[in-house]
């Protein structure tokens, strides 16, 4: 039968208004309950556990003060609140909210000293500090960039102000605690559970493997440890460099990091049934030999049922960044 648009009038007649008839809705419905799953083991519980958190959330947050609905994904036109800085100098106490792309910049000293007298000079609190300078000496004017900051570093240290009302934020203006570590490159510094900058860390890790390793042992930690601080260690403090004062953490944090990283690389190899080109083929025939032994199955196995077991954890949703990048970079 031929669909005519004279038919769309009876069969609104007969099944009502069409959109309660459209098989769309449900579609996309079911669209984004797949796509939710992060458990292949666990598919329907995956799909429940995603709707319940966002009916939970939708249901919370009709109970949080000042907070507006809004899509996940906000355009340019939709409203949004501001808040301001709790009550503090005028100058860091404006409205705004932030604007494109989120970027890390390391201050230069030069930027550093630049930024630290426009605050100076442009706060309201601070104006009678900068015309008692000015006063100070006919040259003033030229060498406030120079002086003023530590001219104003002396006034906050005294114990009585030249002004009324003092507010305390003014004597963290005078002196501010210095620049944020800027390592040069090749260094890096130990975290509670990494390396910054880790990218740098995890680089040089694993080519410390790839240089050193030439054992036949299917884990890193059954290597000897005198073997794992005098060659993998050593060869791994030739390509990056770190404070002294952080010996012992950078040691624990890259046997760690390594035993990890090693394991990584074996189980990638196997599933792909390719060699790694820095591994000899006798060698890689001896690691496989190990691979196949009984024990070494029953591991990977136990390791298998772990993973899919929702149990204790959670599903990991970071994608290729690791946790500790995600909170250096927020």
């Amino acid at each position: 039968m031929e669909h005519l648009p004279v038919h769309l009038a009876y069969e609104a007649m007969l099944g009502g208004p069409i959109q309660y008839r459209w098989m769309y809705p449900f579609e996309r419905f079911m669209d984004d309950s797949k796509r939710s799953v992060k458990n292949k083991a666990k598919v329907e519980g995956s799909i429940c556990a995603s709707y319940l958190h966002r009916e939970t959330t939708f249901f919370c947050s009709h109970y949080f003060k000042r907070f507006m609905l809004v899509p996940r994904n906000n355009r340019n036109e939709m409203e949004s609140e501001t808040d301001r800085h709790p009550p503090t100098l005028s100058i860091f106490n404006q409205p705004g909210r932030y604007s494109g792309k989120q970027s890390k910049h390391w201050l230069t000293e030069a930027e550093w000293n630049s930024a630290h007298v426009h605050i100076l000079i442009n706060c309201n609190e601070l104006k009678p500090y900068h015309e008692e300078f000015l006063q100070s000496d006919s040259n003033a004017s030229a060498s406030t960039y120079t002086d003023f900051p530590i001219w104003f570093k002396q006034q906050g240290s005294q114990s009585m102000p030249i002004h009324d009302n003092p507010d305390e934020d003014l004597n963290e203006d005078a002196l501010p605690d210095g620049l944020l570590p800027d390592l040069p490159p090749g260094w890096i510094m130990p975290t509670a559970k990494g390396f910054f900058p880790s990218k740098e860390a995890s680089k040089n890790i694993t080519n410390t493997l790839k240089d050193v390793f030439r054992h036949p042992v299917t884990s890193y930690h059954q290597i000897d440890e005198e073997i794992r601080n005098n060659v993998f260690f050593e060869r791994f403090r030739t390509l990056v460099k770190w404070d002294p004062a952080h010996e012992e953490q950078v040691k624990v944090l890259f046997h760690s990091k390594a035993s990890k990283r090693l394991s990584d690389i074996f189980n990638q190899a196997r599933k792909q049934n390719k060699r790694p080109s820095w591994i000899g083929r006798e060698l890689w025939e001896t690691l496989l030999a190990l691979f196949d032994k009984p024990e070494e199955k029953d591991k990977r196995q136990k390791a298998k049922e772990n993973r899919a077991s929702s149990k204790g954890g959670s599903m990991y949703t970071g994608g290729s960044v690791n946790q500790i990048q995600h909170a250096q970079d927020m």
